[in-house]
């Protein structure tokens, strides 16, 4: 049991005497990312839903409401909760190595929020040359981090060189090591059928022994570079909404972004660890996100009918 319920009420914001607890704020968040909603207004529409008195105790904060206190929410307190979901993780030993045993750290830069009308005190401006003449945009960046472990694999047809002992790289006080991987892959083309062969050069520079990382612990840890834009920036933005502007602070930016990557680490660790490999084959993660949603909005009271506008 991660019990991260506990983690969202410890979480805290900065007014002194609130009249909505903070914790039914960040919980509302929180399933606001879980059900994929993708705004503020969208998880408004909800409130009538059984649901939330349930889950909060009291009726659900208004969409105002959340972006307000999401600006006053203390930021460390969520990347408190998102190291406890890690550490719980790990304990429970979910957090599984490739076959070959090491886990790799991918550190990358991602961009989100730009725009031409809004700013606050914390965007970046650039100037964007068009046929109008120039604008300046306005937009923010931030730099995450993502473990790779064995649920993401690449699985090429390879063949690799392997040399130590380079020194050549002014840059780098210690010999490195080179790995070099030519790689084939067979595509079928939608279009004629046609099954195709391509093939890649790659270069790997690492400080990584043999007797540490093999060549292909190596060249496999290369490739889940780009886990980290497939599987992390792309799923975030594209299926979770992360980059939309809840509220354009820049506190409010980070919260909702952090909470977003609480939610997937999450989600993540129920689809596949609690659930059976049946379930798994019978439903994608993107069916399952559409059931919580579903049950959410199912749990709201019939209404009278309205006459037709």
């Amino acid at each position: 049991m991660l019990r991260w319920e506990e983690g969202l009420d410890a979480i805290r914001d900065t007014r002194r005497r609130p009249q909505i607890p903070t914790s039914a704020v960040v919980r509302a968040m929180a399933v606001m990312f879980l059900s994929r909603l993708g705004s503020l207004n969208a998880l408004e529409q909800s409130r009538p839903s059984r649901f939330w008195s349930r889950w909060l105790g009291t009726r659900m904060p208004s969409a105002d409401t959340v972006g307000r206190v999401g600006n006053l929410v203390q930021a460390e307190h969520l990347r408190s909760l998102l190291h406890d979901l890690y550490s719980r993780l790990k304990r429970m030993k979910a957090l599984a190595p490739p076959g070959h045993g090491l886990m790799a750290a991918i550190l990358d830069g991602h961009e989100s929020h730009a725009t031409f009308r809004r700013c606050c005190p914390a965007c970046l401006e650039r100037t964007i040359h068009t046929r109008d003449g120039d604008h300046v945009q306005y937009y923010h960046r931030h730099v995450a981090l993502q473990l790779v472990g064995r649920d993401a694999s690449v699985i090429l047809s390879c063949t690799g060189w392997d040399i130590e002992g380079f020194t050549s790289w002014p840059q780098v006080t210690q010999p490195v090591r080179i790995v070099r991987s030519l790689e084939k892959r067979s595509v079928r083309r939608q279009l004629d059928h046609q099954v195709e062969e391509l093939s890649s050069d790659w270069a790997w520079v690492t400080t990584l022994s043999k007797p540490r990382a093999s060549t292909a612990a190596v060249t496999q840890l290369g490739h889940g570079r780009w886990t980290i834009e497939n599987q992390g920036f792309n799923e975030l933005v594209n299926r979770w909404y992360a980059d939309h502007v809840y509220k354009h602070q820049p506190n409010a930016m980070l919260v909702f972004w952090l909470m977003a990557v609480a939610c997937l680490n999450l989600f993540l660790a129920f689809y596949r660890r609690d659930l059976k490999p049946a379930a798994r084959q019978a439903a994608s993660m993107l069916q399952i996100a559409r059931r919580i949603a579903a049950e959410l909005f199912a749990a709201i009271p019939a209404g009278p009918a309205r006459a037709p506008t």
